[in-house]
């Protein structure tokens, strides 16, 4: 079970505060957010260019799937797609 800790004092813009209430933003669900970002982005040692050198490679070597997958899609469509709700 995850302790909550309520963390007081904590300054935050208040036109950004004003802004999220207007567009139903949840403010603390959005801290948190950032929070779980920030610590995924601190817990990979390597710099944006390695990451993005990673991406790179990745794709590459997976093209041709995701192209055979593209295809079949194309021609044989979502699967299950009776069942999405949309």
């Amino acid at each position: 079970m995850n302790a909550q800790v309520k963390i007081e004092g904590v300054p935050i813009d208040q036109a950004m505060i004003a802004e999220a209430d207007a567009r139903g933003i949840d403010v603390v669900r959005a801290c948190e957010a950032g929070l779980h970002a920030a610590i995924r982005r601190a817990a990979d040692p390597r710099s944006a260019e390695e990451k993005r050198a990673a991406d790179a490679k990745w794709a590459e070597e997976n093209r041709q799937a995701m192209e055979a997958w593209n295809d079949w899609l194309d021609r044989n469509g979502m699967p299950f797609a009776e069942y999405r709700i949309v």
